[in-house]
């Protein structure tokens, strides 16, 4: 009975966020709530890119290799578990959760352009932002002039 409950249950793995981080070239480390319930980890695997990982043979206890592995397999198979069309491991590169719609690195996660009238250069600073914005201005102005 005791085997077959630590075999559903797979313990947080300490060396885990920062392997995942640098394998798949991350700009931040996640949390453990990437697989387990809570941000400190421990206990059973709920999350779904948790559950994958386990399905594709990683059980704990710190095994970098058997991490590296089911990534790999994770990889191969464009496994995607919050079905949102982008595979888990090119989430996690890209600084969001597999998981859902949330980023774990902050700042740095990809962010999709913005196009059309309400685009800013809101993040280019000073003069430069200014000149910018006003070259794009009267590109569009000329552009619908003829």
């Amino acid at each position: 009975m005791t085997l077959l409950f630590l075999a559903s249950t797979v313990w947080a793995s300490s060396p885990y966020p920062n392997a995942i981080a640098t394998d798949l070239g991350m700009a931040c480390t996640p949390t453990c709530n990437l697989c387990h319930a809570s941000a400190g980890g421990g206990g059973p695997v709920p999350q779904a890119f948790g559950q994958a990982l386990v399905a594709e043979g990683l059980t704990g206890g710190g095994n970098t290799e058997a991490l590296t592995t089911a990534l790999d397999a994770l990889a191969a198979a464009g496994t995607d578990s919050d079905a949102d069309g982008v595979a888990d491991v090119d989430e996690l590169a890209a600084g969001t959760n597999p998981n859902d719609d949330s980023a774990f690195c902050g700042e740095t996660a990809v962010t999709p352009p913005s196009y059309g009238c309400l685009n800013t250069t809101a993040a280019v600073p000073g003069a430069l932002g200014v000149i910018l914005g006003l070259a794009a201005a009267l590109r569009r102005r000329s552009s619908t002039v003829t």
